[in-house]
């Protein structure tokens, strides 16, 4: 798998909601399909397809080693990043919005919160990409309901069950395509990984679900 992000626990800012390890490092990895001669992607339909997204927790003090690019693969470039705590809402087409305005059709577009001047005057200002926590940003609707489906094994999008398993899951990063790293999934699209909070509180980042989305 390629190697994504190392995020510094001990140097982001303290979100109990978050609720990070005080130390250590959060690795992402990432099976994006460019070894050669073993194409694949990772799906929300496919549960087993989640093995080619990891994350791994490594504690402080823990003996580490550089390991080398496999040959056929070239590797992303190194980016430097720092933290700034910004605030989030969820998407118009969010399960959330709908539980807040029932009176909303399926689309929303025409009610007031998806106006566009509702929307400026939020000015949330957290347009990065990559991201910690919060509302995902998605690009192709709910990214709850896609690893809802993943933890169901795969169910049809019409399953009942759905709404309620997607409610139960929360956005723990996500890392967007970036030029400077070299990193593009599919068109401009975007990783997330989605946790529970009571797997996040436990440090239990294997039971992270993975999708990714692009436009």
């Amino acid at each position: 798998m390629n190697f994504v992000a190392a995020l510094d626990c001990a140097s982001l800012p303290h979100l109990p909601e978050l609720s990070l390890p005080d130390s250590g490092a959060l690795l992402f990895f990432y099976y994006d399909g460019a070894y050669p001669g073993r194409p694949a992607v990772v799906l929300s339909d496919d549960p087993q397809s989640q093995a080619g997204a990891r994350i791994a927790y490594v504690p402080s003090g823990t003996p580490t080693s550089l390991r080398p690019t496999p040959d056929g693969i070239t590797a992303y470039r190194k980016v430097a990043l720092r933290a700034a705590v910004v605030s989030t809402a969820p998407s118009y087409d969010h399960f959330t919005v709908y539980s807040a305005f029932p009176e909303m059709d399926q689309e929303g577009v025409d009610h007031p919160v998806c106006s566009d001047e509702f929307v400026d005057a939020l000015d949330l200002g957290y347009h990065f990409g990559h991201q910690l926590g919060g509302y995902a940003l998605p690009i192709q609707g709910p990214v709850e309901f896609e690893v809802a489906q993943a933890a169901l094994g795969g169910v049809d999008w019409r399953s009942p069950e759905l709404p309620a398993e997607a409610a139960r899951w929360r956005l723990l990063a996500q890392f967007t395509s970036d030029q400077r790293a070299g990193m593009m999934w599919g068109d401009v699209g975007t990783l997330y990984w989605l946790i529970k909070p009571e797997d996040l509180i436990a440090q239990r980042f294997d039971n992270a679900l993975f999708t990714w989305q692009c436009s």
